[in-house]
């Protein structure tokens, strides 16, 4: 309770700036979490891929015979341990990630330990021979167990012992009846994986520190600017309780302020009238008492009676000024709120179009990349990537700096086939675009809402319905502007507005246009947004 109403003691800039702080902190905590969560995730299975490949080649050295002999021939002076050795030696000097080789028997006593069968130098040097029981880490535990059973080979994934972060492949050495007699295990060091993500969360929260100081700063000169008229009012009210009735307002606005100021303005005017009138019945009645004193036919009770009349009126336009002094107040704290919500509001539907869009592009186009077996169409391609990056970057930023600048001139059919053009790229679905009449004129508010919805579209497309085909229609009527996105995704009988489908409806309800969403399942999704467009407009 003392925090909150420490809280209410700041001013409103302050409260304001406190608050916008406090959400941008939070998106940018998000945001980064979720990138450091995907690229650790991509690296681990680009490294899993790369592991399972250089272990099917060193595992097909070796012949089924002599893993046999070794089973019961522990001697490391005889031929087989030595050819098989030297096998080893040679698979970890070709690869300079791989750490050891050994191979063990599939059995696991109750003591979690395994009988070494071959083994590395590195394994040799520390005093260990064939025929040793080794204890086992829990996780190869349970994966000996699983492929003596299935006879498959399996993946330990990242883990971590006290020499650092490995992942290794377990391949089945299988008889002729196809029962596991021995295990192949190849090490791999997994410590680049954390050093690569430290370095991205090291970018990523430097950036958005440097966003969140620019940001702090435009909406602190800002909200000065647009709040500068409280001080006036509050100067203003406190110079009129101290007896200053020639004080008066000047702000030229349009605005609730500059109305607020005209009332009060008006409010001082009839308090000063008010004075006048009691200073000309003041003298009046000091005339009148001169008069009874002479002719003594003045009553002093009818004195009275006036007097305390003038002092009834004057205390009625006391309460009066009080009344507005309350209301001057809760409208400031009204603007405080309203102006905090509406840019929450904003930053939040922007960020999610933009910044939603992206990812996902760059996350779909990730998934195809090893698919590429160019190595100069995979670095070109990668290139793009980056490309797309620093321009979900540039967004992101644009976003926050409330610039609706655009880079260079486009009418909104160019912008949006740049778009489709950009998602085609990326994703490699189909995406036809038709449009019927010619393009209006239109403001920035329209024509953004319009593009961010077809942005959302496009995504929730890809992301929800997995559709392979997209149509985007775009009419240009004479009383409206008509934008249809339909596609051949799987379709629902049941649409839940979340947060996308709520934003989409809120841009189109801000310009005075409709939304509506269309859906069964697979049939695919259709949207639908229409802006009226007035007649007079167009002349």
């Amino acid at each position: 309770m003392k925090k909150i109403g420490e809280y209410f003691q700041l001013s409103i800039v302050q409260r304001t700036i406190l608050l916008s702080t406090i959400s941008i902190i939070l998106i940018g905590t998000v945001l980064t979490a979720a990138s450091y969560y995907i690229q650790g995730k991509l690296m681990s299975e680009n490294l899993d891929k790369q592991a399972r490949g250089v272990a099917q080649m060193a595992f097909s050295r070796f012949d089924l015979q002599d893993i046999k002999e070794i089973q019961t021939n522990h001697d490391l002076n005889s031929a087989v341990h030595q050819r098989i050795l030297k096998e080893l030696t040679e698979i970890t000097k070709q690869n300079s990630n791989i750490a050891q080789v050994v191979i063990v028997d599939i059995g696991v006593n109750e003591k979690d330990q395994s009988m070494a069968l071959a083994i590395h130098q590195n394994y040799l040097d520390i005093g260990m021979r064939p025929g040793d029981l080794v204890v086992q880490h829990p996780t190869f535990v349970k994966l000996y167990k699983e492929i003596a059973r299935t006879g498959e080979t399996k993946s330990s994934g990242i883990y971590r012992d006290m020499l650092g972060e490995w992942s290794s492949i377990l391949i089945p050495f299988k008889d002729e009846n196809g029962k596991v007699i021995a295990m192949f295990v190849m090490d791999m060091s997994a410590s680049k994986i954390r050093e690569d993500q430290l370095e991205v969360l090291t970018r990523l929260i430097t950036v958005f520190t440097v966003l969140l100081i620019f940001f702090i700063t435009i909406q602190t000169l800002a909200l000065r600017r647009t709040l500068s008229p409280l001080k006036l009012f509050l100067n203003a009210v406190k110079e009129l309780g101290q007896g200053n009735f020639s004080i008066r307002l000047i702000i030229n606005r349009k605005d609730d302020l500059g109305r607020l100021a005209e009332s009060f303005n008006t409010a001082v005017t009839n308090i000063k009238r008010l004075i006048s009138k009691v200073i000309t019945t003041a003298h009046q009645i000091s005339e009148e008492q001169q008069k009874t004193g002479e002719e003594g036919n003045f009553s002093p009770d009818e004195l009275i009676q006036n007097a305390i009349k003038q002092m009834n009126m004057i205390e009625d336009n006391y309460s009066n000024l009080k009344v507005f002094s309350k209301t001057l107040e809760q409208y400031s704290r009204r603007i405080e709120e309203l102006t905090l919500l509406e840019e929450r509001r904003r930053l939040s539907k922007d960020m999610h179009d933009t910044v939603g869009h992206v990812f996902t592009a760059i996350i779909t186009s990730l998934d195809a990349l090893p698919y590429i077996q160019d190595k100069e169409e995979a670095n070109q391609y990668i290139k793009e990537l980056s490309n797309l990056a620093r321009k979900g970057l540039s967004d992101l930023r644009q976003t926050i700096h409330t610039l609706p600048v655009e880079e260079k001139e486009q009418t909104f059919v160019e912008s949006c086939t740049d778009l489709v053009d950009e998602f085609i790229k990326h994703t490699g679905i189909r995406v036809d675009i038709h449009t019927e009449g010619h393009e209006h004129s239109m403001g920035y508010l329209v024509r953004s809402s319009l593009f961010r919805c077809l942005q959302e579209s496009l995504t929730n497309a890809v992301r929800h319905g997995h559709a392979t085909q997209i149509s985007l229609s775009i009419k240009f009527l004479d009383d409206a502007i008509l934008m249809q996105i339909t596609d051949n995704g799987i379709g629902t009988d049941e649409i839940h507005y979340g947060f996308g489908l709520n934003s989409m409806s809120d841009r189109m309800l801000t310009v005075g246009g409709t939304f509506e969403v269309q859906s069964s399942h697979r049939n695919g999704t259709k949207v639908t947004c229409m802006v009226p467009f007035p007649k007079q407009l167009n002349h």
